[in-house]
């Protein structure tokens, strides 16, 4: 899979926004919603304990929760 490196930097800061050790829900209605669905499905699975399986809510937009490790 060929990740987007702009997606990828969206997700990177909203990993970093977050405190060690807390979880927060986003969403990126910024970017196309289809490709990031598939780079968040592809990063659940690589790395389930920090981000939740993507979903697409209501509002139309993928939201996904991120645990941020005490050990970040």
């Amino acid at each position: 899979m060929k990740l987007n490196p702009y997606i990828i930097d969206l997700i990177q800061d909203a990993l970093n926004s977050i405190p060690n050790g807390t979880k927060k829900a986003f969403s990126l209605p910024e970017v196309d919603q289809r490709e990031l669905l598939s780079h968040l499905k592809y990063l659940h699975l690589k790395y389930p304990s920090i981000f939740s399986e993507p979903d697409f809510y209501f509002n139309g937009y993928v939201n996904v929760v991120i645990t941020k490790p005490i050990d970040r």
